[in-house]
């Protein structure tokens, strides 16, 4: 009696395991022939941009949506110099969406005698492969893109007018010097930044600059004004 109990249970255990190798096959193949990758739409304003995405991920199609990685695909496109805020979505059965912002443009450089762009996402974009008809300071000196946005902030916040500066100059001692299209020259320290820029901000708020003039700043708690 326990005998043909056993024989029933492995012919349960054997009928199940057929039963499951099938099913497993059968939902393989609806995976496999019906959520291959076969289209990627991109949502970003540049059609130039647009068509390098869609080149770079040329390879990912017909490949199984469910197998691809979101965040491989955003670290891949993240290679890209000109973009941020990169996000991957898959929209099932058959289509990706990639959602991406091409960075503000902050400045010009040249590094290694080339031409670059300083990027808002803290990156040199080589001018070459980016258009710009957007007027930008220009920056001399080997400075960090991190040092660059840290002095913006802080002019900013000072009430500082930015639109009329058109070269920054960063020393090696850390410290900037900005130059307006006017030909006025602030000299800012390299300690106690943000309180030179209030004490500027005092001054021009009572005083009108002439061009070519020099407004020093380098010395703690004095601004000393001089003409070239």
């Amino acid at each position: 009696m326990l005998q043909q109990k056993n024989k029933k249970i492995y012919l349960y255990i054997i009928c199940f395991l057929f039963l499951s190798t099938v099913m497993n096959h059968k939902f393989s193949k609806i995976l496999k022939d019906n959520f291959l990758l076969n289209n990627i739409k991109i949502n970003i304003e540049s059609p130039y941009i647009k068509n390098q995405i869609e080149l770079s991920l040329n390879n990912l199609m017909n490949n199984n949506i469910f197998f691809l990685d979101k965040k491989n695909i955003e670290n891949r496109l993240m290679k890209f110099d000109y973009l941020e805020n990169v996000f991957v979505t898959k929209n099932y059965p058959s289509t990706l969406i990639i959602n991406a912002n091409m960075t503000e443009l902050l400045a010009i450089t040249f590094l290694d005698q080339k031409k670059y762009f300083v990027g808002n996402n803290e990156k040199f974009i080589l001018a070459k492969e980016f258009n710009n008809d957007k007027e930008l300071p220009l920056i001399f000196g080997k400075f960090s893109i991190e040092d660059f946005i840290k002095i913006k902030k802080i002019l900013a916040n000072g009430g500082i007018d930015q639109k009329k500066i058109n070269k920054f100059y960063y020393h090696k001692n850390k410290r900037w010097d900005i130059f307006y299209k006017n030909d006025i020259i602030i000299k800012l320290p390299d300690k106690n930044v943000k309180h030179a820029v209030k004490l500027l901000k005092q001054f021009l708020k009572f005083n009108e600059i002439k061009t070519n003039s020099i407004i020093d700043l380098r010395i703690n708690n004095r601004l000393i004004l001089s003409n070239e």
